[in-house]
């Protein structure tokens, strides 16, 4: 019968001395992760569920594993028996498999990756398809159309719609209301405040009073 898995398939065509302590890798990863996906990702065996929790592939000397650069962080921390890099374990092929480290790194980018912020596509009312990754759902593509035509040019965002949800639409408006008032719209920041004073000087208008 035909290897259905990638990554054995992967192993098949490496040194058979190296061969066992790559299969031991991967019964590790499928034992604390068990619905991760097998897959061969930049032409090294990978296991991806939602993200990419890691990648292993052999080399000369060593057996290299690659779970992102949080993952090696994490490793460092617990041991300083290995060389490593911004991304990469480096496991000797001369030493035995760490499988109580390998476990513990496996568990860890599990965690990583399921409190990760899951990106979400939303679509305005203008029709604009975006994605953010929190629960603010405004569209990036029309703050920039609003801010572009709003009255006081580089305004910020935020600012822009505090001063469209309290119907102010011009300089001679903001001219009409304090300072103080304005400080309580939500969304109005020091430097926005810097903006429309300074706006309103150019216009030869104030605040009022």
């Amino acid at each position: 019968m035909k290897n259905e898995s990638p990554i054995l398939a992967y192993i098949e065509q490496q040194a058979p001395s190296i061969q066992a302590k790559l299969k031991q890798i991967r019964k590790i990863v499928i034992e604390k992760a068990p619905n991760a996906v097998e897959c061969i990702s930049y032409g090294m065996p990978a296991f991806k569920q939602e993200k990419m929790l890691l990648y292993f592939a052999a080399f000369k000397n060593h057996i290299g594993i690659y779970p992102t650069a949080e993952g090696v962080i994490a490793f460092e921390k617990w041991s300083k028996d290995f060389k490593t890099s911004k991304g990469a374990i480096q496991i000797p092929n001369n030493t035995d498999i760490p499988e109580a480290l390998i476990k513990k790194l496996v568990l860890h980018r599990l965690e990583q990756v399921q409190t990760h912020p899951k990106t979400k596509v939303n679509k305005c009312k203008n029709g604009h398809v975006f994605k953010k990754s929190s629960d603010c759902k405004t569209c990036p593509v029309c703050e920039k159309e609003a801010k572009a035509v709003f009255f006081i040019e580089g305004l910020a965002a935020p600012a822009v719609r505090a001063l469209k949800a309290n119907q102010i639409s011009s300089l001679k408006m903001l001219s009409k209301i304090t300072l103080n008032e304005l400080k309580s719209f939500h969304g109005i920041g020091p430097h926005s405040i810097q903006q429309m004073t300074k706006a309103l000087n150019e216009a030869g208008l104030k605040f009022k009073n």
